[in-house]
């Protein structure tokens, strides 16, 4: 079944693209022109830091520097500038063609787990043939923390590019990870380096948010669809206001005014997030908007509530564990000064400890259905991190290597992140960027060959281009801050203008536009260094030519022969309607009821859904899910026979154990109800006519159901024979459902069609039912039931699109195997559950509250934020970031042992840091943090 989108509109993209190609256009006729006159007076772009003589100095290994400040009075500087402008424009604009101008369809996700753990089986060992040692064996050391965030990112995008809905609950204690990681890292560097100046604010937020602002401005999309970023700029933020507060009067660096500190920013957090008193809809409801947008279809305010939710304490648990940093080092010290069976006896009890709780995590909380993981993350998710972080740092060999290849992968997480929405996969991530057709692991090696390489260079340009325009002299970076913000501001205000004034001729604007800028720009540079305008002709000339060269290209040959690819793909753009994507799938043999000769002799089949939106996490309902859906309310199925051996699965969901679906003595053609063990209610009404149904219907909804499943049209084309008839009928349903509505075209009671199933003319068994009920008929009433039922409906489910490859199991031409039915049932469930209280956190179950607006509340849970609080105070007050059990397992090896005091473990480290502490015997003195994790990359 084709999706129906929501599509980025012109009108929402267009101002942001052609400002930019306003901005970089300028900016490559100025770059342009320079080059060219570089290459005539070369003397003007003399290095001024280049003296030309090495000296004594020949020998000294330069230090690393990505790019010098830029100095607007050096031409050499500009051009500079310049050419990194231009490579970012290039690699914006690959991406803006390969998602809305590609020379070929965007291809459809391939759910594949096979193809999905091959790959990581595959980098895996890759990794173990690369095998580097460290550069320290500090615990947690860079090194450590880069392959840490390269094998989760690898893994978080194969899970959208095969869409591998089954390992989602592993991909959020990935995010996890990484959010813990802000909190830890930043932390670090606060408490070492004690720099809360504006720059050090300003270098981050170009950090986290340079590419994302240009992604949003060129692709017309919102800042909250790239979620990560608003989410690690929010927790870098908290995490500078925290430590801010009192550094000056040395707070940050005392034994117990940093840990109040902490736990009372825990407070503010559980007041917030998990008390329940609306505090976080006062603080972000004023300023985020509810309406639906592109990234977050039940508004922004929900959308951020729900990503923020998820991991609201894990910046915070970051934040202690570098707190408790140097006791943990401390104690790792201690421990392996001692003979090698005392550390197999302490960090053995240990690691029993913390093995115990993964497998209670690992048993109990891990396997739990997306919606009820969702509520437990932000409380849970710190016990994988915290076994992990042991596990990993436990011996002094584990410590001292890591595997390069992941390490490569996490230095450049942000971007991977970033560029997988539109050139690792395309329509925000929704489609496939197809450059080979046909040869889906041809184009998976080309493409990831191009979006690797695209994002090591976003990378190497957004770190030069912050050390050239924001340097670590404040005023030059203020000053140069506030022109980039003015200037990307200014270009968008020129978009809006162009686009409404020469919107029949957008690429002569353009061109006119940059070349005007442009020369502006080369004259305001060259202009103290004695240059006329007759210098610059030449130059200016050839660059706007070739801008007009570049323009033309693109307006006239690569847009008109992508505008029909881009018309029939832009399907996934922005953000999708879960409800009629459950009928996207397809049935697969089940190899292991196949001969070992792997011959297609089997019949035994399994459903799967494919080209589904990440979003969208079908998957085979269970009885506890059902009975959360339904709520105790009963559910009401209406019809012929499908929609009664629909029932009939429904019942063995809940638990029946019976055949009463082929009993032959059980009465088909009247009503049926049921009651499962723990008091659902399952009835079936026998209508098989739209008249029929029509009548009986009415005197049923005083039962209010949960909901209403419906088949009819097989008995209307064999019996009624006429469509017109058949049409008539359902319009008068549709009225007087409409009349009980209140006039409403939504019903207040969610409702599922199940479209006519697939009619196989050669099985037909009688001479009636070849004239009268052939498939060419069935298709008139089906289209029927489509085009005027569907529409104010809450879900349709297309019999016929999932039965037409079930034919060789239909033993009279209208009935099939019971496993037709299982995935008949189970695409209702799963559309229900996308308007079902416990996944929207909505009161009313109707199909008006699957779009629009949603509360900002049900992810909270105030006993299990009480838990945090109380774990929090625990690791603060024993300065342990395992909840004593370090300690336990210490004492237990040696009771005559003193524990590691807060002077022994901190005075190295501020007396490094020229603090003055309380003298104290020293035990196994830990090494400074080595700002373990870079708190600029999420």
């Amino acid at each position: 079944m084709a999706a129906v989108p929501l599509a980025v509109s012109n009108t929402n993209r267009l101002p942001g693209a052609v400002g930019l190609a306003v901005l970089f256009g300028s900016t490559l006729v100025a770059w342009l022109s320079l080059s060219l006159l570089r290459l005539r007076q070369a003397q003007l772009f003399q290095d001024p830091h280049d003296s030309g003589d090495p000296g004594d100095g020949a020998s000294k290994k330069p230090k690393k520097q990505l790019s010098r400040p830029l100095d607007v009075t050096s031409l050499l500087s500009c051009w500079r500038l310049g050419s990194e402008v231009v490579r970012f424009a290039a690699i914006l604009l690959l991406a803006y063609c390969a998602e809305y101008h590609p020379f070929y369809p965007h291809g459809h996700k391939d759910h594949d787990m096979d193809m999905f753990w091959f790959l990581v089986l595959l980098l895996l060992l890759a990794s173990l043939l690369d095998i580097r040692k460290t550069s320290t064996t500090d615990l947690v050391n860079r090194e450590q923390t880069e392959e840490w965030k390269g094998w989760m990112q690898f893994m978080f995008l194969l899970y959208h590019y095969y869409s591998a809905h089954e390992v989602y609950n592993g991909i959020r204690v990935m995010i996890t990870c990484y959010v813990w990681m802000t909190g830890f890292g930043n932390f670090s560097f606060f408490y070492i380096k004690r720099d809360f100046g504006i720059v050090r604010v300003l270098q981050m937020m170009w950090r986290l948010n340079f590419l994302v602002v240009f992604l949003c401005l060129t692709m017309g999309n919102t800042y909250i669809l790239y979620y990560i970023c608003p989410l690690h700029t929010f927790f870098f933020l908290m995490v500078y206001c925290i430590m801010y507060v009192g550094h000056a009067q040395g707070v940050n660096h005392g034994k117990w005014g940093v840990r109040i500190k902490l736990f009372v920013a825990a407070l503010l957090i559980f007041l917030v997030w998990d008390s329940g008193l609306g505090i976080f809809n006062l603080l972000f409801g004023a300023v985020l908007p509810t309406s639906p947008q592109i990234g977050a279809t039940s508004g922004v305010l929900w959308e951020w509530y729900f990503r923020s939710s998820l991991d609201h304490w894990s910046t915070l648990l970051g934040m202690v564990f570098a707190l408790n940093f140097p006791i943990m080092t401390a104690w790792f010290l201690n421990t392996e000064a001692r003979s090698t069976s005392a550390q197999f006896l302490i960090k053995g009890a240990v690691a029993v400890v913390l093995g115990l709780v993964l497998y209670f995590w690992a048993a109990h909380v891990f396997p739990l259905p997306k919606l009820e993981y969702n509520s437990l993350n932000a409380y849970t998710g710190i016990m994988p991190v915290l076994a992990y972080l042991f596990f990993r740092n436990c011996s002094v060999t584990l410590r001292s290597y890591y595997l390069h290849p992941l390490h490569s992968i996490g230095k450049i997480t942000l971007e991977t992140y970033l560029m997988q929405h539109h050139l690792w996969l395309t329509s925000n991530a929704k489609t496939l960027l197809v450059l080979v057709p046909g040869y889906p692991r041809v184009n998976l090696l080309v493409v990831m060959v191009i979006y690797v390489l695209a994002s090591k260079e976003l990378y190497r340009l957004t770190m030069s281009l912050r050390g050239m325009l924001l340097p670590d002299d404040k005023v030059q970076c203020v000053r140069n801050f506030v022109v980039v913000l003015c200037t990307v501001c200014a270009s968008y205000v020129t978009g809006l203008v162009a686009v409404k004034l020469f919107a029949s001729s957008l690429v002569v604007a353009v061109v006119s536009l940059s070349a005007t800028f442009g020369l502006a720009v080369t004259i305001a540079l060259v202009w103290r260094h004695g240059l006329t305008t007759r210098d610059l002709v030449v130059p200016v000339a050839s660059a706007t030519f070739a801008l007009a060269c570049a323009a033309a290209i693109f307006g006239f040959v690569i847009a008109p022969t992508s505008v029909a690819l881009k018309t029939s793909t832009s399907s996934f753009s922005g953000s999708q309607d879960c409800i009629p994507l459950a009928n996207q799938g397809r049935w697969s043999n089940m190899d292991s009821h196949c001969d070992a000769a792997g011959k297609a002799v089997c019949n035994a089949k399994v459903f799967r859904w494919v080209n589904t939106p990440d979003n969208c996490h079908f998957h085979v309902v269970t009885k506890p899910e059902v009975e959360k859906m339904l709520n105790g309310q009963p559910i009401l199925f209406a019809g012929d026979s499908v929609a009664r051996f629909i029932y009939h699965s429904t019942r063995h969901i809940l638990g029946a154990d019976d055949n009463l679906a082929r009993d032959p003595s059980q009465p088909g053609h009247q009503d049926a109800s049921w009651v499962s063990d723990s008091g659902v209610a399952v009835d079936f009404l026998w209508a098989p006519t739209a008249k029929e149904l029509t009548a009986k219907l009415a005197r049923q909804f005083d039962k209010r159901p949960a909901a209403l499943v419906t088949h009819i049209g097989l008995w209307d084309a064999l019996h009624g024979r006429d469509l017109n008839a058949f049409k008539n009928s359902l319009k008068e349903l549709q009225e007087r459902w409409q009349e009980r509505n209140n006039g409403k075209a939504d019903p207040a009671i969610p409702v599922f069609w199940v479209l006519p199933t697939t009619v196989v003319d050669q099985r037909l068994m009688t001479p009636e039912k070849r004239e009268f009920m052939t498939e060419e008929i069935v298709q008139g009433y089906r289209e029927a039931v489509r085009s005027q039922m569907a529409p104010w409906t809450t879900g349709v489910v297309e019999g016929g699109l999932l039965t037409q490859d079930r034919q060789v199991e239909s033993y009279d031409g209208v009935h099939f195997l019971d496993t037709t039915y299982d995935v008949l049932a189970q695409v209702v469930f799963n559309q229900l559950q996308e308007i079902s209280p416990a996944n929207t956190g909505l009161t009313l179950p109707s199909k008006a509250t699957t779009k629009g607006k949603r509360e900002a509340v049900g992810m909270s849970n105030s006993g299990l934020g009480v838990a945090m609080l109380f774990f929090i105070a625990v690791m603060l007050l024993l300065l342990d970031n395992f909840g004593g059990v370090t300690w336990l397992a210490l004492a237990a090896a040696d009771s005559t042992l003193v524990p590691l005091s807060w002077d022994a473990a901190y005075s190295p480290l501020l007396k490094k840091l020229a603090i003055g502490t309380k003298p104290s015997p020293i035990v196994a003195p830990p090494p400074e943090p080595a700002n373990p994790v870079r708190p600029d990359i999420p």
